[in-house]
């Protein structure tokens, strides 16, 4: 358990809040095994012993941090779901209103110049391993997954269930790479394309929601 459940003073307080931004910057510049907890204590300007003390390892730490990161891209995730839940309560979700809560935050974020320390960090936790992985997946990621997956179910009967996970896969992976590539789009079509977020987002849509759709050409497990 981190010394986080433990009721603090102020200044210790402040001692975290110095360690999880240093923890996001440094770790979204360099990656998670290049930088040292030494580093980390040094940028934010506390004792070596900090992190121990009040997050128990390098690993809990770096949970704790992407947590940070994912947890408001989730709940505005939910949020979106939630709403279109309430625009069709008598019937399944039309499919490209369930890929715009995916996809949105995540867009939105891509795009915001003030939030490129925060995408930094979540474009390190795709591409490197670790041990913290399968704890940020538990925490942040299969509760999340579950409530869409209900929504696509309904909205998606005649797709076998196991397909929908591979395609919401790839789906994900576009997403990624839109987000980490839209400035590359413009040179690459010499101009043709601009990516600005709607009109991006609204073809992303459309491109999943046809992948989403497609009738199923693979035996299945």
């Amino acid at each position: 358990m981190s010394h986080s459940a433990i009721t603090e003073s102020p200044s210790q307080i402040d001692n975290r809040a110095k360690i999880f931004e240093a923890a996001e910057e440094l770790f979204g510049k360099h990656g998670f095994s290049a930088t040292s907890l030494r580093a980390i204590t040094a940028e934010a300007g506390v004792n070596l012993a900090s992190v121990n003390y009040y997050f128990g390892s390098k690993d809990q730490l770096i949970v704790e941090v992407l947590s940070r990161a994912i947890g408001p891209l989730n709940e505005q995730r939910l949020a979106l779901l939630g709403k279109a839940r309430r625009a069709y309560p008598s019937g399944p979700i039309p499919l490209p209103e369930i890929l715009n809560a995916i996809l949105r935050p995540c867009l939105e974020m891509a795009f915001d110049p003030g939030r490129q320390s925060t995408f930094r960090l979540l474009g390190r936790s795709l591409s490197e391993e670790g041990n913290f992985i399968g704890q940020v997946i538990e925490r942040e990621w299969t509760p999340l997954i579950g409530k869409f997956m209900e929504a696509l179910r309904e909205t998606l009967p005649t797709i076998p269930e196991s397909e929908i996970y591979w395609r919401i896969h790839f789906t994900v992976g576009a997403l990624i790479h839109l987000s980490c590539h839209h400035r590359d789009l413009p040179l690459l079509s010499n101009g043709l394309c601009q990516a600005d977020i709607e009109s991006s987002l609204a073809r992303l849509i459309d491109y999943a929601s046809a992948g989403l759709q497609s009738a199923a050409s693979r035996p299945q497990p």
